[in-house]
């Protein structure tokens, strides 16, 4: 195991070494927003603040459009993976989080959810210094991988969108595309030993759950769906797949796009 992460290390080292992350950011000059009506005109390192469920965020404008920035206003930005995760989390729990976004999930549930160990991947290097700038603000303390969580390890194409929650492994068109660090999902559970495992990949859980053996110890698994990306025959085999990995779709702990499974074999 540790010869293999030497390994992905040095690769990761290779790729992400070649791609100027981000613009710098003054931190210290965040505002809040005084309405709703999107800033398209203001710097990219224009940093805004905003408090969701008890969370605070600071995110540069490099990283907003209309969408991420109206749910961020209005205050319903993830709120149906909050829901699945008070289901899903108990005080204790260590979670393997596969799309830590702008850090908001993993300060949630060690915060408010009082997860002990969170163990956050995120494919996209522009986004990690806003997801420790999360943690930090927050007192969280969590362990952040930059690295793309796929079937097998090596390096894959990376699809990035203007709006950060809508880049992915799956080809879509306006993205820039860069090439990344992979890491096996399977590698990554048998690394953290999850209870909990929470996954938002914009598409790619039509494949990533092939061949999953999961960890004794995982409970549940929550997972958003991306019907418009993958189609229905994706998420069926997405739903299979967790089926043979002795997970079943649990309805107490689902709701609109993010599915909660739960362990059927106890």
């Amino acid at each position: 195991m540790r010869l293999r992460t030497n390994v992905l290390k040095e690769i990761a080292r290779e790729v992400l070494g070649r791609i100027r992350v981000r613009p710098e950011l003054d931190w210290a000059s965040s505002k809040v927003p005084l309405d709703d009506e999107f800033p398209a005109d203001d710097p990219s390192n224009t940093i805004y603040s905003f408090n969701i469920q008890g969370i605070q965020l600071e995110v540069p404008r490099l990283l907003l459009q209309s969408d991420v920035w109206r749910s961020l206003v209005h205050g319903y930005y993830e709120r149906s993976e909050i829901d699945a995760l008070r289901y899903a989390i108990r005080p204790g729990d260590t979670v393997l989080e596969i799309g830590a976004g702008i850090g908001f999930i993993s300060s949630f549930a060690k915060r408010e959810l009082h997860a002990s160990r969170i163990v956050a991947i995120e494919a996209d290097p522009i986004l990690i210094p806003v997801i420790k700038r999360t943690h930090a603000v927050n007192g969280v303390s969590a362990e952040v991988r930059n690295v793309v969580a796929a079937v097998t390890d090596g390096v894959v194409e990376f699809n990035r969108q203007p709006s950060f929650w809508a880049s992915s492994i799956v080809d879509l068109p306006g993205s820039t595309k860069v090439m990344l660090p992979a890491c096996s999902l399977q590698g990554l559970l048998e690394e953290a030993d999850p209870d909990v495992l929470v996954v938002d990949t914009e598409g790619a859980e039509g494949r990533l759950f092939d061949g999953l053996r999961l960890p004794e110890r995982l409970r549940h698994a929550v997972v958003e769906v991306h019907k418009p990306l993958i189609g229905l025959a994706a998420i069926s085999a997405c739903f299979d797949a967790m089926s043979k990995a002795s997970l079943g779709y649990d309805p107490d702990g689902s709701s609109h796009t993010n599915v909660t499974f739960s362990r059927t074999d106890r």
